[in-house]
């Protein structure tokens, strides 16, 4: 059996009310409310506010804040390729951006990555189908 992401079974609400029947009380208890989260801005926030749209609530985004840790995360620990080298090899990537050192790089980090996770695919096919996502896409522009 497929376990979700979240842990939430059709059986598990299958007799519970739908969003929008409790819409105007969701929105009610986020009055005056701030959000935060994590990839929230990408993902939870635009579902919420289309969910709310759904149910015909005008939720106001003007006046709220929304903090996505994931971004404070991102910015404050770069997720570069240097960053990379740095955390799979242990070493300071010299000639960042010459196409010869970034390519080294990126191979060394390939190997260092396959050896730390016992879990991860061996072979080109199967890194591909787990991480590449091209497979999910309408076209290369996503």
């Amino acid at each position: 059996m497929l376990v979700p992401v979240h842990g939430i079974f059709d059986q598990d609400v299958a007799d519970k009310p739908t969003f929008k029947q409790l819409a105007k009380e969701i929105e009610h208890f986020f009055e005056l409310c701030d959000f935060a989260g994590f990839n929230s801005n990408k993902f939870d926030f635009p579902l919420l506010v289309e969910e709310f749209y759904r149910a015909e609530i005008d939720f106001d985004i003007d006046n709220r804040k929304f903090i996505d840790v994931q971004r404070i995360f991102h910015t404050m620990e770069p997720r570069n390729l240097s960053a990379a080298y740095k955390f799979y090899c242990n070493r300071n990537l010299e000639n960042a951006h010459s196409a010869e050192a970034d390519t080294i790089a990126t191979w060394n980090i390939l190997k260092a990555q396959i050896e730390r996770y016992a879990n991860l695919p061996k072979d080109v096919k199967g890194l591909t189908r787990a991480f590449s996502g091209q497979s999910r896409n309408v076209d290369l522009s996503r």
